[in-house]
């Protein structure tokens, strides 16, 4: 026996229409009725829904599928974004980039998908971005207070020296002008240096100093040369580089043994000339 397919109501399919395998009705068109035939035999009445002849069980398939997928049943209720809740939860802790990369994930997502939370999204990205700018803030703030301290004492170009007189070299400060004694006067060390106001002949100034690292135990000459290398070369930009020529020498006075142990713990970075002819201070104005 021939049978045909029975549409129920209200689904727009034209006479005689036919199913192909695997067709699958569009899920907006009205639910099955229960108890509704979707195969009659050949002689039963179109649209009746009652076969003329006896009741007949017709296959399995291709009316499994229909019943199983619930043609007519309204969708789930799309849910809260789970990117979004915690994108929320870690800008209220403190997780910054973190909080903020999981709030976009979570508006792209909210967008495609329908669910809910973008106000908790848009809450976390905009407390990620407040926590990210304190860092920077806390971050710029450490840096200049780091720079300050190991920045140079504000003195100024000229020194303090008013008049030329004998000191003790510890007691030399940036910016101060002296006369730096000759190679043989240095064998044994140096205690003492004449120093001069900037405007007199002199041959070598103060431009920067430091306290030796180490304050507990001597550590050797050596380690303290590398220290006063590293520490006057960084301490440079102090000086008015068009007044340094190729003449002038950078050195550096630390403390010996002898001297440690009287309590001197500072390094002096220093400017040499080859002759006594500098008459003004080489330090920035």
């Amino acid at each position: 026996m021939a049978y045909r397919f029975n549409p129920p109501p209200g689904w727009p399919l034209p006479a005689g229409f036919e199913p192909p395998p695997n067709w699958q009705p569009d899920p907006s068109w009205p639910p099955v009725p229960p108890g509704w035939p979707l195969w009659l035999a050949e002689d039963a009445a179109p649209g009746s829904g009652l076969p003329a002849a006896p009741a007949v069980q017709y296959p399995a398939q291709p009316y499994q599928p229909y019943q199983a997928y619930g043609y007519g049943a309204p969708p789930p209720r799309p849910g809260t974004n789970g990117f979004a809740i915690t994108s929320l939860i870690l800008g209220v802790i403190g997780g910054s980039i973190l909080s903020i990369i999981f709030g976009i994930i979570g508006l792209v997502q909210i967008r495609n998908r329908g669910q809910r939370g973008r106000g908790l999204a848009i809450t976390g990205i905009t407390l990620g971005c407040v926590w990210l700018v304190i860092g920077i803030a806390l971050i710029a703030s450490s840096l200049s207070i780091n720079a300050a301290n190991s920045s140079t004492p504000n003195v100024p170009p000229a020194g303090v020296i008013q008049h030329t007189e004998q000191i003790n070299i510890f007691s030399l400060v940036p910016g101060d002008c002296f006369q730096n004694p000759p190679p043989s006067q240095t064998v044994l060390g140096v205690t003492r240096v004449t120093a001069v106001p900037c405007t007199v002949p002199h041959n070598a100034q103060a431009f920067a100093q430091f306290d030796a690292a180490n304050a507990a135990i001597y550590p050797g000459s050596q380690k303290l040369i590398n220290e006063a290398q590293h520490g006057c070369q960084q301490r440079e930009s102090v000086l008015n580089k068009s007044a340094v020529n190729s003449t002038m020498t950078l050195r550096y006075l630390f403390p010996l043994l002898t001297s440690w142990t009287t309590g001197k713990r500072t390094i002096t970075c220093l400017v040499v000339s080859n002759a006594r002819n500098l008459t003004s201070s080489l330090l920035k104005g």
